[in-house]
Parts: structure tokens; C-alpha cells; sequence
């Protein structure tokens, strides 16, 4: 038969297993279209002192962009293609 110790500690350790489990899977996830659009029209904002209302956002090329924000203003232009992640992704003429 196993000990009162031993048995809290397999299950502290469990415990403490699926909590790490659960904020890795977390930190995991990829951003969503609000976050990704909102993150770039901060950006815009930031660089150029234009309005987030000045932005939006369309698909990507496909196979090539998730995402592509467009942002147009007084305060000037911004074209911002994203991956799923909501990394850059450079687009050159051909489209890759």
C-alpha cells in the first residue's frame, strides 16, 4: 500500500503537469483575425498618428498571406500582410 506523502506528491506533480500543459497550449495558440488586425492598426497608429478606425483588414493571397492589413489615411498608407501566426510575410510581384 502506498504512503499519505507519496500519494499527494504524484498528485501535486500531476496537478502541476497539466497546469504547465495548459499555459503552454496557450501560449501556443495563434492570434485571432480582431487580435492580428487590432496589433497592426496599433502599429499604424504608433508610426504614422493616423486612426485604428483608418484600417482593415482582407484575405491574404492565397497560399502566400492569411491576412493582409490596409490601413489609409491623412496620416498615410500601411499594407501589412500577416501569416497565421501574424508574422510579416514579404510578398514580391510574382505573389510568393
Amino acid at each position: 500500500m502506498l504512503s499519505r506523502p507519496y500519494i499527494l506528491g504524484i498528485a501535486g506533480l500531476t496537478v502541476l503537469a497539466a497546469f504547465g500543459g495548459y499555459l503552454w497550449g496557450r501560449a501556443s495558440l495563434p492570434p485571432s483575425e480582431t487580435d492580428a488586425i487590432n496589433r497592426l492598426a496599433a502599429q499604424y497608429v504608433a508610426q504614422t498618428g493616423g486612426q485604428a478606425s483608418d484600417c482593415l483588414a482582407r484575405p491574404g493571397p492565397e497560399g502566400v498571406a492569411w491576412l493582409t492589413v490596409y490601413c489609409e489615411g491623412e496620416a498615410g498608407q500601411f499594407s501589412y500582410p500577416i501569416d497565421r501566426r501574424g508574422r510579416h510575410v514579404e510578398i514580391t510581384e510574382g505573389g510568393i
